[in-house]
């Protein structure tokens, strides 16, 4: 029974270590200049998702993002908004916006009622497919900001609607990757197996 809890508990802690979990609120400063957050998939849209990079250098506020939706159609899955709030407080003034058809506004884009929100002007039309990213930047002046909580909104979900994405708190996790043995750790086995065999043999033999 203890060997059992032993290795329950161990199963647990393996676990918990393959699935990281991002605080929804970061800080970034001198010592962590940049931090990327990825939001979903989820059970609700296994294959929606997005990364969205923000980065504070020299005064230099750049949030940049990207759909990594994995649907592979072109035309679903339209990344339109972006949405987060900071402490300090920004404004949507200012803002240089790399993408066409897009801007930052006080709210909008689908995402709700927050501080900021790179979106899309046209909706759909000018969202970013499976693949494309953009990026604003805006000159804050600041040595340290946080992020408090931030949202996607992802629209042209197969069979229609839209869906709101946080934080990867809430992601479905990938199916862990297979487990290949090295060369030298099958050699090694191979190399015991005749071994072994040869054993055998040679016992029957005499």
């Amino acid at each position: 029974m203890k060997l059992f809890r032993m290795l329950s508990l161990c199963t647990l802690v393996t676990l918990g270590a393959a699935m990281p979990a991002l605080a929804a609120s970061f800080t970034l400063d001198a010592t962590t200049p940049s931090v990327t957050v990825n939001y979903g998939p989820t059970a609700a849209c296994t294959t929606c998702s997005t990364s969205v990079t923000y980065t504070l250098n020299a005064g230099v506020f750049t949030v940049a993002f990207q759909n990594t939706s994995t649907d592979g159609v072109a035309g679903q899955n339209i990344l339109t908004g972006v949405g987060f709030n900071t402490t300090p407080d920004i404004d949507a003034s200012g803002w240089s916006v790399s993408i066409g058809n897009w801007s930052v506004v006080g709210n909008g884009g689908g995402v709700g009622s927050f501080e900021i929100v790179p979106n899309s002007d046209q909706g759909i039309n000018g969202g970013l497919d499976g693949g494309q990213a953009g990026s604003v930047s805006k000159t804050i002046g600041l040595t340290s900001l946080t992020v408090d909580a931030s949202l996607v909104h992802i629209q042209a979900l197969l069979g229609g609607g839209s869906i709101k994405l946080d934080p990867c708190t809430d992601c479905t996790p990938p199916p862990p990757p297979p487990v290949v043995p090295e060369p030298a750790t099958l050699l090694l086995l191979g190399s015991g197996l005749l071994a072994a065999g040869r054993s055998r043999f040679l016992r029957k033999t005499t």
